[in-house]
């Protein structure tokens, strides 16, 4: 049994608690029923009369109380009116990194990562200021090893000795999703940056520095800079002039952070980029201040941390290289960062021919990173010309909104990465039960967009239907399906849809409801349920 809940006898369950069943994983367990169980336990000691003693449904009830807080995969503690824990479930020690001794008796402001202690002393304000009387706020705790854990907590207000105010803690670690939805944003706010960069390309802006640009953002550095040869190529595929060609040296062409153009490396010379313009090999210097291949000018030009050097190859002759630099030591270089780099650095040697840059860093802009589908700037971009199409060949357009149920509830129950594995893949089966014209998109959290172009409003809710019946882990899905009416703009096309799905969510979920021609605000939506 663990120290981080009071002995037997110490918190004794109130008198007409029922035996209950083996506990359910935590996940399943209501927060209030949750609370209940901790409060009720640990404040009937003091209510209940000295004389008498747990019989033996007590005993059963605390026993099996113990289990359910022990086994519990999310940290619970309880503190007292000093905010001092007096019960610590063992998944919050692990998050603490710490043993239950260590905790009780201890405010946990002290583990706290500094930058959040602020947090720590609004914790009263946040319950008593929630209207549920539930406070929510992510935390970041540090570990005795240094390591920093992000939680998300759910603190509640529960009923201690003699009416004190004692607050009732549920802990989630989230530190790889919260470190996930990070590199997301920057996914996100990168490719905004790119697409930024693709409007110069198109208006005629020197290749290179749009280039070292994009190198820069996508690879999260400080500064990205070309280095070329000063007279010519060298390599296999290297073409011969008439007569010798001389030795060329290395020159630092174009460059974005900092500014060290026209810094010259003999190519004989111990330095990382004639090393890398020689074997044709990336190299990666974590710490290029203690290595000789670094060229002491071009180090001192850069002020860098780390380096990354990466050949700019076309066939089997090298151009130059790319040289990416960090100002905070990078111990090393993920797989995507380094696959982006040489995919530029690839189009670098190519000459970056515009077009086929244009459509590379669109499809990057135009997808969802969570689930491979088009995004909701795809499908935007997309839906007017289905609906140009359908007033040509005056072929049916149907377009679909279609929503998870209760996904809300799955994602509480199961975590975030089970929510993130049925998006995924919903969005898989999406692609299956579709035709291939068929358009589908994520439009934002768990609804999805669906154009079934020259398609009928009764075959589209076939196909709809079987959508709806395959969704994945016993799930569930409400669909709003709209045909276009052969005048309306694809915003009100739109809404039509999804004031069907509002109508499917109304008449109980896992249905798929069309809405009426013409109808506006979902108020001519006429119900037609392919299932209940």
């Amino acid at each position: 049994m663990s120290d981080g809940i009071p002995p037997p006898g110490q918190w004794d369950a109130p008198a007409g608690v029922q035996p209950v069943r083996p506990p359910a994983p935590v996940e399943a367990v209501p927060v209030g029923v949750r609370a209940a169980l901790l409060a009720g336990v640990a404040g009937w000691r003091a209510r209940r009369p000295a004389r008498r003693r747990a019989d033996v449904s007590d005993a059963l009830t605390e026993a099996r109380f113990r289990v359910l807080f022990e086994a519990s995969p999310v940290g619970i503690g309880l503190s007292d009116e000093r905010g001092v824990f007096v019960a610590v479930n063992p998944a919050m020690c692990r998050l603490f990194g710490r043993p239950a001794e260590e905790l009780l008796g201890r405010s946990a402001a002290p583990f706290h990562h500094p930058d959040d202690r602020h947090v720590h002393a609004a914790s009263t304000r946040l319950i008593t200021g929630a209207e549920d009387g539930v406070g929510r706020v992510q935390k970041r705790y540090v570990r005795p090893d240094g390591t920093v854990r992000t939680a998300w907590l759910t603190l509640t207000h529960v009923t201690g000795p003699d009416e004190r105010p004692w607050t009732l803690a549920h802990v989630q670690d989230v530190t790889e999703r919260v470190a996930a939805e990070q590199a997301l944003r920057e996914s996100q706010e990168t490719v905004l940056a790119v697409a930024r960069l693709v409007r110069r390309i198109r208006s005629g802006d020197d290749v290179r520095g749009t280039i070292l640009e994009a190198v820069r953002a996508l690879g999260g550095a400080s500064s990205a800079h070309l280095v070329e040869y000063e007279d010519a190529p060298v390599g296999p595929g290297a073409r011969a002039g008439d007569g010798p060609t001389p030795a060329p040296g290395l020159v630092v062409t174009a460059g974005v952070g900092a500014h060290p153009t026209g810094v010259r490396t003999p190519l004989g010379a111990a330095s990382a980029c004639a090393e890398v313009a020689r074997t044709g090999r990336p190299l990666f210097l974590a710490d290029p201040a203690a290595d000789p291949l670094l060229a002491g000018d071009l180090l001192a030009a850069l002020g860098a941390r780390s380096v990354l050097v990466h050949p700019v190859q076309s066939g089997d002759a090298t151009l130059g290289v790319l040289v990416v630099a960090w100002d905070d030591r990078v111990d090393s270089v993920s797989d995507h960062r380094a696959a982006t780099v040489g995919l530029l650095a690839d189009e670098t040697a190519l000459a970056l021919d515009n077009e086929a840059l244009l459509r590379r860093l669109e499809r990057t802009a135009a997808t969802d990173a969570l689930t491979g589908l088009p995004n909701r700037r795809s499908w935007e971009a997309d839906l007017p010309s289905q609906i140009a199409s359908a007033r040509r060949t005056g072929a049916p357009l149907s377009v679909a909104v279609a929503d998870l149920d209760h996904f809300k509830a799955y994602n509480d129950t199961f975590g975030h990465q089970a929510g993130d594995d049925l998006l995924r893949r919903f969005a898989a089966v999406c692609t299956e039960v579709l035709r291939e014209p068929d358009v589908v998109a994520r439009w934002g959290g768990e609804e999805f967009v669906i154009a079934l172009p020259a398609c009928p409003e009764a075959h589209a809710q076939r196909v709809l239907d079987r959508l709806r019946a395959a969704v994945p882990e016993d799930q569930t899905c409400s669909i709003g399906l709209a045909v276009w009416d052969g005048v309306e703009t694809p915003d009100e096309l739109l809404a039509r849809a999804d004031a069907a799905l509002y109508r499917a969510k109304a008449l109980g979920r896992d249905t798929v409801v069309s809405a009426a021609a013409g109808g506006d605000s979902g108020t001519s939506i006429a119900a037609t349920p392919v299932h209940r």
